[in-house]
């Protein structure tokens, strides 16, 4: 789950998540394809688990023997902030996703 529907269920707000919620669920496909592990598995209790994801100060660890574009664009997908994330049109033009885009 994103930060955004996590801070949405715990206030009982309702609200339709949009295409940033969706580039974070990206972002977690990519570390889990990269690492074999989704960014919070190390962690067991799921309320916990809950705090970490919308924590700013919790920081993901990305190992430094993935891919560099690899990780930039894992960093990108999970930024906490849904408005800091990149669109998929910005996405599509990442060289990791794009290996023809120029290098960041």
């Amino acid at each position: 789950m994103s930060p955004e529907a996590i801070k949405a269920f715990e206030g009982g707000d309702t609200f339709k998540l949009g295409r940033a919620s969706d580039i974070w669920s990206l972002g977690c496909i990519l570390y889990q394809l990269v690492y074999g592990k989704t960014p919070f598995q190390d962690i067991s209790k799921i309320v916990t688990k809950l705090y970490c994801i919308v924590d700013p100060n919790y920081e993901i660890k990305f190992e430094d023997s993935a891919d560099a574009m690899a990780i930039d664009a894992m960093r990108q997908c999970l930024d906490r902030d849904p408005r800091r994330r990149p669109s998929i049109p910005q996405l599509l033009e990442h060289p990791f996703l794009n290996p023809s885009a120029p290098q960041v």
